[in-house]
């Protein structure tokens, strides 16, 4: 077995957000509180506007588009991986 094929083999299992099953997506949403998407930010005014006054940049993505760009762990099965507290995003933000 060549480094690669081992690589291939024990590599975390990932899937998209929109790829998850529907009850995972919802346990995500509630998981991950400080995505900062338009929804948190209504639902959570307090924290928004501390991290806008700490120079994070607030975005106009929505949950659907941080789901799309963001990456979970899973199990053999397809299934969330509970035991694992992150996530991946691709999202950049606005420059």
């Amino acid at each position: 077995m060549t480094p690669f094929t081992h690589y291939l083999r024990t590599a975390p299992r990932t899937k998209l957000g929109t790829e998850l099953h529907p009850d995972d997506r919802a346990e995500v949403l509630r998981r991950y509180s400080y995505r900062m998407t338009v929804e948190t930010q209504r639902k959570y005014p307090a924290i928004a506007r501390y991290m806008r006054n700490h120079g994070y940049k607030m975005g106009d993505r929505t949950d659907a588009e941080w789901l799309a760009a963001t990456r979970f762990r899973v199990r053999k099965d397809g299934r969330l991986d509970a035991r694992q507290g992150h996530c991946e995003t691709s999202y950049r933000g606005p420059q």
